[in-house]
């Protein structure tokens, strides 16, 4: 996946990256130690541990020409709204690839808003997802009537869908944005929401550092940049619970669309994400510290 296009090595990776996974999680099951393992006597340092576990909603989907939807079940029943979060692809992937992010996301009280497409890098079919959910927001009757929070809408993306996340968050209504590994072919300058950045330490396809010069170091917006460690270019890939980059996410998304105030403690001022023993490299600029001195 990437910004270029990915040849059949590649695409063996990704494979053989779901099928690593699944043993690594078979052999947590029966007992064995490993990653699994290691997390767990991590987790009392871990400042995003609470966000690791699935949340309390219950998930469906919904298919349309363009757009899959992960969402709390039956939203229009429950008397509530729930933010968006606008979904991009990398380079040849849909949603399925990344269900159990997705998913994760949704069973914490968002509607995920994923395009369909492999390429997502203008961001233009993210926001076709926004058109169609505030179109059925209005609509009588309709799966997601009344239950879409518009005011709250962030982007996110792996890939080249980071950076169609990015291009996405030009767009007026959107209030958050999340890069995971962006490609190039994009800009943070004009930016107008605030934004965290991830990267995979090990990315050889989109390193760290291209990340950190192409967009942090450029970024007006308060900006949160943190590199999983030992993570490569496809860490968010194939995974069973979402891999490294649920919780802190997850987090991100509670903190600027909800106000969740235990969320927005990982990013305040105490800043305890950069203790983080799973992400190396952890920054905010100046804008982000005088931003989220009060959180």
């Amino acid at each position: 996946m990437g910004q270029h296009r990915m040849n059949r090595r590649h695409l063996l990776k990704a494979g053989a990256a779901g099928v690593v996974v699944t043993a690594a999680t078979a052999a947590a099951a029966s007992g064995a130690t490993g990653p699994a393992t290691q997390r767990q006597s991590l987790s009392a340092t871990d400042p995003t541990a609470a966000w690791d576990a699935r949340g309390p909603h219950r998930v469906a989907t919904r298919k349309t020409a363009v757009t899959t939807y992960y969402h709390p079940e039956a939203p229009a029943t429950t008397g509530t709204t729930f933010p968006v979060v606008l979904w991009g692809n990398g380079t040849f992937a849909v949603p399925g690839v990344y269900q159990a992010l997705l998913g994760h996301w949704a069973s914490h009280g968002f509607i995920v808003a994923a395009a369909n497409t492999p390429f997502a890098n203008s961001g233009a079919e993210m926001l076709a997802g926004l058109d169609d959910l505030t179109a059925e927001n209005a609509r009588k009757g309709g799966a997601f009537h009344g239950a879409v929070d518009l005011a709250h809408v962030a982007t996110t993306g792996h890939s080249q869908g980071g950076a169609g996340a990015l291009n996405a968050a030009f767009d007026a209504r959107v209030t958050s944005v999340l890069p995971l590994q962006p490609g190039p072919l994009a800009s943070a300058t004009d930016l107008h929401c605030p934004m965290l950045l991830l990267t995979g330490a090990a990315d050889r396809i989109v390193p760290p550092d291209t990340v950190v010069s192409g967009f942090y170091e450029k970024a007006r917006v308060p900006t949160v940049y943190a590199s999983l460690r030992d993570a490569d270019h496809f860490a968010p890939t194939f995974t069973q619970d979402g891999g490294g980059f649920r919780g802190l996410t997850t987090a991100w998304l509670l903190a600027t669309l909800r106000a969740d105030a235990a969320a927005r403690r990982v990013f305040g001022a105490a800043f305890p994400l950069a203790g983080h023993p799973e992400y190396a490299d952890v920054r905010r600029n100046q804008a982000a510290r005088d931003t989220f001195a009060g959180w």
